[in-house]
């Protein structure tokens, strides 16, 4: 290999390096644009309702607790014993011995400029039974019951109404709970709930990026469908056997009185008067973008490297395998192009979506470099193999960007399949020769003892 070969060998490879410069400055951007993005998902998501977490429905009992007092007093000089009476309010939460819900969500995008918001609106159909509330002990007086049905915004409340077996409850706005006052609640008769009762609430809720539920009935029983179809279930339980497709999913929870929060968790909230533990024991689910346009351009710029060299390297082979000279300024010019995808890559993204974004890019690229390049290509052959060979690049790449799951495996096998085929190709070349003039036929020396 001769020295001018070897400079070039080393261009290359300082080029490789300058370049990860403009790279680092478009990640730098990307991650400006996905903070900007975030910043305006959550003030479009703060006026529609941000993430809803229900709890309830369940009853909030006032009541007083007559409590006898033996003190001992001194009256003109004489120590006496008296019964003094005192009452004492106290709260107790009830929660129902069975609830069942229906739930239909839709979804729909909220845009302001080039960044949008994903939000849910619900239509929630609720039926809990409750045993009657029963008088603890004889020194006690059920003062109030209440009706509560906590969730985690109130400003996504767009409809509700309750039923306490057919008849109509007057609701009002609050859960008046210092641990989550966001939501409704209704006053009950006391003479209402001293036998068995059912209540039906139908509540239109919406929101943005989660929904949550927090078991707190004996049995809870929730249905759930949504338009939406790439959810990530998270929480203390998973749906029992959802079903997703392209066209939404379908999951339910099934939770037995075994397996809830249980009362004792929400008693201690009262008690406390501060955050309740026992939300954190909530089954739901979040809205995910599978095609995030910032995530995959992020992912792509990880490759930016690999796929620069890979592409010098193929120019380069065409160089050394004909009698091609590729100027040194000529990869300088094609490494900007190749740099440049990325950034019309994410300003395209941002107003028509990833995968029209990366088409129109990746084309533009590859049309830009074989354009440049084909004076020195010469042939229309070889002009073809370069763009080939970008077109199966790009291909490649998006494949592995859209393969999440399989994104190391299928890089790990398209590596090793081009490092096979460079090295089965240049198996027979002659390194020592690569560079140097080729001898004009009939001028070979004559091999040694020729006459």
């Amino acid at each position: 290999m001769n020295l001018r070969l070897a400079a070039k060998i080393g261009w290359i490879g300082a080029l490789l390096i300058v370049l990860l410069i403009p790279l680092a400055l478009l990640d730098d951007l990307v991650r400006e644009r996905q903070q900007r993005s975030e910043e305006v998902a959550a003030e479009i998501s703060a006026s529609s309702g941000g993430a809803q977490r229900l709890v309830g429905p369940l009853l909030l009992v006032d009541q007083t607790r007559r409590i006898e007092k033996l003190e001992t007093v001194n009256e003109q000089g004489t120590l006496k014993q008296v019964t003094r009476t005192e009452r004492v309010h106290e709260q107790r939460v009830v929660l129902p011995r069975r609830v069942q819900a229906e739930i239909d969500q839709a979804t729909q995008r909220r845009a302001r400029g080039p960044f949008e918001a994903l939000l849910f609106r619900g239509e929630h159909h609720l039926r809990a039974g409750f045993d009657a509330v029963a008088v603890e002990g004889e020194d006690v007086t059920i003062d109030s019951v209440r009706l509560l049905m906590a969730v985690g915004d109130a400003r996504g409340i767009r409809a509700v109404s309750a039923k306490l077996d057919a008849q109509s409850l007057a609701l009002q706005p609050g859960t008046t709970l210092v641990w989550n006052r966001d939501g409704v609640h209704a006053e009950l008769a006391v003479a209402d709930v001293q036998q068995s009762f059912e209540v039906a609430i139908d509540l239109d809720l919406a929101g943005a990026g989660a929904w949550y539920w927090v078991p707190a009935a004996g049995e809870t029983e929730v249905r759930l469908r949504s338009d939406w179809p790439h959810p990530s279930f998270q929480g203390g339980f998973l749906p029992d056997a959802p079903e997703i497709g392209e066209s939404g999913f379908a999951a339910g929870w099934t939770i037995s009185r075994f397996a809830g929060a249980g009362s004792d968790a929400l008693r201690a909230c009262l008690a406390r008067q501060e955050h309740c533990a026992a939300l954190g024991q909530s089954f739901g689910f979040r809205l995910v973008e599978p095609v995030d346009r910032y995530l995959m351009t992020d992912r792509a710029l990880k490759y930016a490297l690999l796929f620069l060299g890979l592409v010098f390297g193929a120019v380069f082979f065409i160089e050394i395998s004909s009698v091609l000279r590729v100027h040194p300024m000529q990869y300088t010019m094609v490494g900007l192009a190749l740099a440049i995808f990325y950034l019309l890559l994410l300003a395209l993204a941002e107003h028509i979506g990833f995968a029209p974004a990366y088409l129109i890019a990746a084309t533009a690229c590859c049309a830009l470099v074989v354009a440049y390049l084909a004076p020195a290509l010469q042939t229309r052959t070889r002009q073809a193999t370069l763009a080939g060979l970008l077109v199966l690049l790009y291909a490649l790449l998006y494949g592995i960007l859209r393969s999440e799951d399989l994104a190391l495996l299928l890089g790990s096998i398209v590596l090793f399949a081009l490092l096979a085929a460079v090295m089965l190709a240049t198996r027979r070349l002659d390194w020592s020769k690569v560079g140097l003039p080729r001898s004009e036929p009939g001028t070979e020396p004559l091999a040694r003892g020729a006459s």
